[in-house]
């Protein structure tokens, strides 16, 4: 700050200089040492008091739109309530609303401003800034207390207030020169292509693009994001173009023009450049891989604070196409349509409410039988949701009703928690409530699943653990944002993860026989699906399963619609549908158990042994 401030003094004087000569000055000013290293020097750094006891001039300013559980919001206020109990007096908190018909703000005002307010000072503050990083900074009587994002303006609080509210020396004073910036580890330092720093870019994709197309370019947006902690603007092909994109998908631009006459296999991609134009071009979820290139191989990090730049990119009319390569399988994202067989998604297609069921571009498809203890010994006709979701998350068959427990009632260690043990991320996310059956199978051990009250204990427990990263029931309609923010989290700066998503309304509109119910899970499901499966050919160790625990209400073609037969499960088998990483080890011939599928995911995280034998 204070180089820049020099440099700006020397370049004021040379400036007044040359006004002098150009006004035809014959007398060459003189200028003497002591007086340009008068002219030069910073003043300085003037001491802010904030507030000493009895008296804070300050308010707090917090930002209007969200709500106290929010991080900034909640930190804002117990600053206010610190303030008040160290220094004796009430302080004043107030939202950033203002009605600028009635007045401006005031240009300087005696703030302690907090997050990222509509205030002038903290748009500069987050200008130097990313997502993850904090500053704290003075600027027109205004202390700036933000972060790139909300937790990360809850650490800037916490700092604030360890390192200035918390002295010992009776009052709370800054420098008028105050610029603290914590700046986050990402894996990336900067990225940049062909020397050009990524964030003049924009992403473009066609504004009438399939999901496949948009959400790749969305996965795109958010791994750069999440990596780097940089917000590349995401647009359609209506916007106007500008020099610098990327272009995911066959958008309006010449260039996506010229990259389409390469011939591309339904496996292949293609990544190339024309001028300062990316083209990323495939079929069904190889653009998604075709982003993938760039941020995996293109612009491959060596560590932590990484400065990439990508140079290799060839001109279109040099490229050739190219295939996704796969890494060992460290992650797997498992999807479960409670209650979803074949023909749940069949009927939500004739129906019109989605045009195609993701899943069928898979490369990985096959059948798997959902029996439980209960129905191998004869007491039940077909498997309940929690002995399946525990065959899943356990690999042992067990009876109906059971969570997490063997028929002997010995509690089984779960994915998530063998997940958890070696270090990597975890989340739980259903439309269902979060201590419904299938959840509970993979955060709790229980001998019945009404136990609600025990269920919801021990959650709570693995939660205040932080054995679980990101834990949410009843979603419904935040399902897709859900399922995005987790995915990121969970994933962030390369770590390891395991999630379990549910979307629960094929089942609970087959118990009532209600297909609108079923169809608008099934709809909502396979929207997650297509960004979910964007996820994996971005993240090339990631495999990506979409099964259901069970099937439920007999679902049967009738003419040109199905029709519901019962209103409980039934022993059909169920689809199972994968692609990323070694997928066609559990796939095999097309028939499995889903105690495979337990397997698959528990070899993935170490154990070679798994479930019953």
């Amino acid at each position: 700050m204070k180089k820049t401030k020099l440099l700006a003094l020397l370049l004021a004087l040379v400036t007044v200089l040359g006004l002098l000569a150009s006004c035809g000055s014959t007398e060459t000013p003189v200028i003497t040492t002591e007086q340009l290293t008068e002219a030069i020097t910073e003043a300085p750094a003037k001491d802010i008091t904030i507030a000493e006891a009895g008296n804070v001039e300050y308010v707090v300013v917090r930002v209007d739109n969200l709500g106290t559980d929010s991080p900034s919001v909640r930190e804002a206020i117990n600053l206010r309530n610190l303030l008040k109990e160290k220094y004796g007096t009430d302080v004043a908190i107030s939202t950033d609303w203002y009605n600028d018909r009635i007045a401006p703000l005031p240009e300087s005002a005696k703030e302690i401003v907090i997050g990222q307010t509509n205030r002038v000072e903290t748009a500069n503050a987050l200008a130097k800034i990313r997502e993850k990083d904090f500053i704290i900074t003075f600027e027109n009587d205004r202390l700036i207390i933000t972060g790139g994002c909300e937790e990360a303006t809850a650490r800037a609080c916490a700092y604030f207030t360890e390192n200035y509210v918390n002295k010992a020396d009776g009052s709370l004073v800054i420098k008028d020169d105050i610029e603290y910036i914590d700046r986050y580890d990402y894996v990336y330092a900067s990225v940049a292509i062909n020397g050009v720093d990524i964030r003049k870019y924009s992403i473009v994709y066609p504004a009438d693009a399939a999901m496949p197309v948009k959400f790749a370019a969305m996965n795109l947006a958010d791994y750069i994001l999440n990596y780097a902690g940089l917000t590349i603007p995401l647009v359609t092909d209506k916007e106007a173009e500008t020099e610098y994109e990327i272009l995911v998908g066959e958008t309006n631009r010449a260039a996506s023009a010229e990259a389409v006459k390469v011939k591309l296999a339904d496996d292949e991609f293609l990544l190339a450049k024309s001028g300062n134009k990316l083209v990323m071009l495939g079929k069904e979820y190889m653009c998604a891989a075709a982003c993938g290139k760039l941020m995996n191989v293109c612009l491959a990090a060596t560590g932590l604070n990484t400065a990439a730049n990508a140079v290799d990119i060839p001109e279109i009319a040099a490229a050739k196409p190219d295939k996704p390569v796969w890494k060992e399988t460290q992650n797997v994202i498992l999807m479960i349509g409670d209650g979803m067989g074949r023909n749940q998604v069949l009927q939500t297609i004739a129906d019109g409410k989605i045009s195609r069921w993701e899943g069928d571009t898979f490369p990985g498809q096959a059948y798997c039988t959902t029996y439980s203890y209960s129905v191998q010994i004869g007491k039940s006709s077909y498997t309940d949701s929690a002995a399946s979701a525990t065959a899943l998350a356990t690999g042992y068959k067990t009876y109906n009703g059971y969570v997490g427990l063997s028929p002997q009632k010995k509690t089984i260690k779960n994915v998530r928690e063998l997940a958890n043990e070696i270090g990597a991320k975890t989340s739980i996310l259903t439309t269902d409530k979060i201590t419904g059956a299938t959840p509970a199978a993979f955060l709790a051990h229980e001998p019945d699943r009404d136990s609600t009250e025990n269920i919801q204990t021990q959650i709570n427990k693995v939660v205040a653990d932080d054995k679980v990263q990101y834990c949410k029931g009843s979603v419904e309609n935040a399902l897709f944002a859900d399922v995005r923010e987790s995915l990121q989290l969970i994933s962030d700066n390369g770590s390891r993860f395991f999630t379990m998503i549910e979307e629960a309304f094929p089942d609970k509109g087959g118990h009532n026989n209600d297909l609108a119910k079923m169809m608008t899970g099934v709809k909502r499901l396979n929207e997650c699906v297509s960004y979910a499966a964007c996820f994996t050919m971005m993240h090339p160790d990631t495999a990506l399963i979409v099964t259901a625990d069970h099937e439920t209400g007999g679902l049967t073609p009738s003419g040109n619609t199905y029709t519901y037969t019962v209103t409980t499960h039934t022993n059909t088998d169920v689809p199972v549908y994968a692609i990323g990483a070694g997928v066609q080890n559990l796939i095999g011939s097309g028939k499995i158990d889903n105690l495979d599928i337990s397997r698959f995911i528990a070899k993935t995280y170490g154990a070679s042994s798994w479930g019953q034998k």
